[in-house]
Formats: structure tokens, C-alpha cells, sequence
């Protein structure tokens, strides 16, 4: 081979190999408020928050598909590390005990989170029948739910030690199947609903996948959203830096 073709040869190589570290690493396009895209990631984000908002009070998550997607792009995510205590949760909704830490996707965690609650409250409900606990009253200006270290959790509700969903056997052995450590009930719905309120910071976009960074009250977050058949579905969500405390 020439010296000419090698170092044509050469060139190209270069020229193949800097298009790929530049397909790989390029930047993503940051989008004005008035963009189509950012229009239709803002209204799922939005209809997410009121979605979300309903649950918390009827446990009923079947609209979470509208909004959610199970996408290996993304996941749910708290600080480092914090995932190792969700995954039996997934495990056990899912019924795949081979489910991995960095495996566990949006839409199955939540589901999970739900049909964990919901499970909570029908045991609750079936020993308040029979006889075994008290109806609870609970304080009416309590806010069961907050944020602990896995993101978003529910506080316990200020009850007595003999009306605590805690203290009945079969939701013990819920918690300890789940890996879950607390066990509450959904609180008495509001004469109005109010979504979380989150204010965006800036959408990036890559073809299909978009990131949006801004804040809860209780934190800075990146989500992360796919385009899935023409819409827009949130897929992922990691905790940037928490507030406060």
C-alpha cells in the first residue's frame, strides 16, 4: 500500500471515529418554552402531577400508564445507593425475583408502590370488620405523606399502637416480604385536590429523549422522558440535590 492510501486510509479512520465520539457525546438541544416538544413534555409532566395528586387518596393507579413508561433509558432513582431498598418491592409486584437494583423502571415502581398500599389498606379493612381493630380516627390536620430517603413516602399517621396498621401480624409479613418499613393508609380526601407543585428549570432534548431539570419543594430533580409512539412519557427520575436539611 502507497504512503497516499495510508494516509487516506488513516484519515477516513479518524474521520469514522470522531463522528462516533460525537454521535455519542453530543450535546442535547436545550428547548424554548414555546416548542411543540416542550408544550407536549410540560402537559405530561402536568398530568402526571394531578394523576398522582388522586391516587395518594383512592390508591386507584390505572391511569398511571397515560403518563409513565417502563423504558430501560430510565429509572427511578433516589440518592446513590438508595435503590437497594426498593428492589424487593419490585420483586415481589412483579413476581421476578431476578429483578436488579439498577433495573427497577418508572411505571413498575409505582405500581408496585400502590399495590402495596392497596394490599395495606384491604388487610387493615378486613381485621376492622371482623373485630380486631378499632375504626381509626385520623388527626384532621395531619399530612401523611412527605419525603424520606427514598423520595417520596408517607409518614404515619398519628395513631394509637392498637389502631396502627403496623401492629397487625399479616401486614408485619407484608413489610418484611416488601422491604418496606412502614405501613399507613390513605388520608381522608380533601374537599379539593392541589398537585405537587414543580417549577421547570430547562428541557434538554436528544431525538426521543428529553431531560427536564427542576424542583419539588422537597427537591432539585432530573426527569426523564420518552417519546413513545408519537407521545411523551415520563421514564425516569433522579434526585439531584435535596432541600433544606
Amino acid at each position: 500500500m502507497s504512503n497516499i492510501k495510508k494516509l487516506y486510509f488513516l484519515l477516513a479512520a479518524f474521520i469514522l471515529i470522531g463522528g462516533v465520539i460525537i454521535m455519542f457525546n453530543r450535546p442535547g438541544k436545550t428547548l424554548a418554552s414555546d416548542d411543540s416538544d416542550y408544550i407536549a413534555i410540560e402537559k405530561t409532566l402536568h398530568l402526571y402531577l394531578e394523576i398522582d395528586a388522586e391516587i395518594q387518596y383512592s390508591l386507584d393507579d390505572s391511569r398511571l400508564r397515560e403518563v409513565l413508561a417502563n423504558d430501560p433509558r430510565g429509572s427511578y432513582t433516589g440518592t446513590e445507593g438508595a435503590n437497594k431498598h426498593l428492589v424487593k418491592l419490585v420483586q415481589w409486584y412483579t413476581g421476578n425475583p431476578n429483578i436488579k437494583e439498577d433495573e427497577i423502571r418508572m411505571l413498575d415502581f409505582w405500581n408496585a408502590r400502590y399495590a402495596y398500599n392497596r394490599a395495606v389498606k384491604q388487610i387493615y379493612d378486613n381485621a376492622v370488620a371482623m373485630g380486631a381493630l378499632p375504626t381509626p380516627t385520623p388527626a384532621p390536620t395531619e399530612d401523611p405523606f412527605d419525603i424520606d430517603a427514598m423520595g417520596v413516602a408517607e409518614n404515619a399517621h398519628s395513631r394509637t399502637p392498637q389502631t396502627s396498621p403496623e401492629s397487625l401480624p399479616e401486614i408485619q409479613a407484608l413489610m418484611e416480604e416488601t422491604g418496606i418499613q412502614y405501613a399507613t393508609l390513605p388520608p381522608p380526601r380533601p374537599e379539593k385536590i392541589v398537585p405537587e407543585q414543580f417549577s421547570i428549570t430547562s428541557i434538554t432534548i436528544d431525538e426521543d429523549l428529553a431531560h427536564m431539570v427542576g424542583d419539588y419543594q422537597w427537591a432539585t430533580v432530573d426527569l426523564t422522558f420518552a417519546k413513545i409512539n408519537g407521545c411523551w412519557y415520563l421514564i425516569g427520575s433522579k434526585i439531584i440535590q435535596w432541600h433544606g436539611g
